[in-house]
């Protein structure tokens, strides 16, 4: 048992340091370890570089005032100066592709704390972050979307931060519904739960259309950046380069804060007891811990900020529809996680970034594939999630937690 388990609040035993304490310039990771400290392995070389860049690049920003969040809040006014500046960026047609990508990773990475925070450091098997993702979507687009008049959904017209507002509330009311009715669940039929509760969420959305617009959604949401002269929270973008490249910079940042606040959690006296929770749930409730309690409250954080990242969601593409919460996204964050290493945030983000720019890669050979050889576009698709699969194959091999995991903190190599 780990002292983790034996000190969860983080009193250390007989005088000794913290469970995860580290060195000033190390950043202590799940189960007390040290972000430098990663599982070697036959395919360790080319994985080892990879982390030990993301690492010391990570521990540099660490170390400024106010770590990553100080970097989060330059960003965001990088951007107010951005929209300020009489220029217009060209950005090409290739641009805008790897743009709109950078932006869905960004999002996507904000859903991916919350789900790191409860698989990673509590042990909780949540396959549906995507119904949070999807209320905070619909929160926001029910609430501030000023709909056309030919359209089937009606939205409220409504201030946009009450709009982001809605959406976190709903988020977080599912998540205390859902973990509250299930959290005492076998991890397997947990699983199950929370996949079908997705599910559940996503076809009800996409049959009924009023309120909700069925598979067409909801239109006329504010875009968080517009063009001079369009409708939107920061209409000063030149052209539509300069839109897409402070949207990017404006999300990056908001980012980088709850980057900063999860990993703070994940490093606290509060953050130990979870990670005791995942090595041994009875040793913990014996030390007098309300593990039920823990277990719900990681499930409304996570809930709380994939919320957060609908509203932004909502706000970017200016519309929502149902296939923007399907099972796919489910499953490119969770192969993003295991990447990268469930329980060390810097590698599951860094896992994701991998996952979806592969995934690009990927996608933008199907044009050449299928002029070249004569195959289908279909056939090419089915391709694709060979290719995607095959990947994540290999580094299950020869990296079996990840590129930053460590074998010690998931369940399957106890």
């Amino acid at each position: 048992m780990t002292d983790d388990t034996r000190a969860p609040d983080g009193d250390a035993p007989n005088g000794g340091s913290h469970a995860g304490d580290a060195p000033d310039d190390e950043e202590p990771t799940a189960g007390g370890a040290t972000a430098g400290t990663t599982t070697t392995g036959a395919g360790g070389g080319l994985g080892e570089t990879v982390a030990g860049v993301v690492d010391s690049v990570g521990r540099q920003i660490a170390r400024l005032p106010g770590g990553n969040a100080a970097v989060g809040l330059g960003l965001i006014a990088a951007t107010v100066v951005l929209l300020l500046l009489p220029i217009g960026f060209v950005v090409p047609g290739f641009g805008f592709v790897l743009l709109d990508q950078a932006i869905l990773f960004v999002l996507y990475a904000m859903v991916l704390l919350g789900l790191n925070l409860q698989f990673g450091d509590t042990g909780l098997i949540n396959f549906g972050p995507v119904l949070f993702l999807g209320l905070g979507l619909y929160g926001m687009a029910l609430v501030s979307a000023d709909t056309p008049s030919f359209a089937e959904a009606t939205g409220l017209n409504l201030f946009w931060g009450l709009g982001i507002f809605v959406g976190i509330v709903l988020a977080i009311v599912g998540g205390l519904v859902l973990g509250g009715s299930s959290l005492r669940l076998r991890e397997d039929y947990l699983a199950i739960t929370t996949l079908a509760a997705a599910e559940i969420f996503h076809e009800f959305v996409r049959v009924f259309q009023n309120p909700f617009g069925g598979s067409k959604g909801i239109l006329g949401v504010p875009q968080l950046v517009a063009e001079s002269g369009g409708g939107g929270v920061l209409p000063f973008a030149e052209n539509a380069g300069t839109r897409d490249l402070a949207t990017l910079l404006l999300l990056a940042g908001v980012l980088l804060i709850a980057y900063e606040g999860f990993r703070r959690l994940s490093e606290s006296p509060y953050g130990r007891v979870l990670r005791s929770i995942q090595a041994d749930e009875d040793a913990a409730r014996g030390l007098g811990k309300a593990t039920i309690r823990y277990k719900i409250q990681a499930f409304i954080y996570g809930a709380a900020v994939a919320g957060v990242a609908g509203g932004l969601m909502a706000m970017y593409f200016g519309s929502v529809s149902p296939g923007l919460i399907t099972i796919d996204v489910t499953v490119i964050i969770w192969i993003g996680m295991m990447i990268g290493g469930a329980g060390n945030y810097r590698g599951a983000i860094t896992g994701l970034a991998i996952i979806m720019f592969f995934e690009l890669g990927v996608r933008l050979l199907n044009a050449p594939v299928t002029q070249t050889f004569g195959v289908s576009a279909a056939r090419f698709n089915a391709v694709r999630g060979l290719l995607i699969g095959a990947l994540l194959v290999l580094v299950i091999r020869f990296r079996p937690a990840g590129l930053f995991g460590e074998e010690q903190t998931l369940e399957v190599f106890k």
